[in-house]
């Protein structure tokens, strides 16, 4: 979430307290239910939400399903995955990932 504690304190900001708190801040429990939101945005945001919804659930399962196995080849298709996410999201427009970062960072108020 460096992308995300950049917005908010700038690039150049100092890796401090506040930065860590900024970079910290995604509730992992809403990850998903967020990932799914941001999906509307379209584009490579949803190349990227739909690469953060198959991964977390992957780290669901690895971290609460003693049934979950993963193999070395299975392990490094996801890593694919992962990287390509990351490109995607740096490869959307700047409006489009601050978008992102913001519905993923608040909830909506009703």
């Amino acid at each position: 979430m460096a992308s995300a504690a950049d917005l908010v304190l700038g690039r150049n900001a100092p890796k401090d307290d506040l930065y860590g708190r900024v970079y910290r801040s995604l509730d992992h429990k809403v990850l998903k239910e967020r990932a799914n939101e941001i999906r509307a945005i379209g584009g490579k945001i949803k190349a990227f939400a739909d690469a953060v919804i198959s991964l977390q659930q992957d780290r669901h399962d690895a971290d609460y399903s003693p049934l979950y196995r993963v193999s070395k080849a299975d392990a490094l298709t996801k890593v694919t995955l992962a990287r390509s996410a990351i490109v995607s999201f740096r490869d959307a427009s700047e409006e489009d990932q601050r978008t992102c970062i913001v519905r993923l960072l608040f909830k909506p108020r009703t």
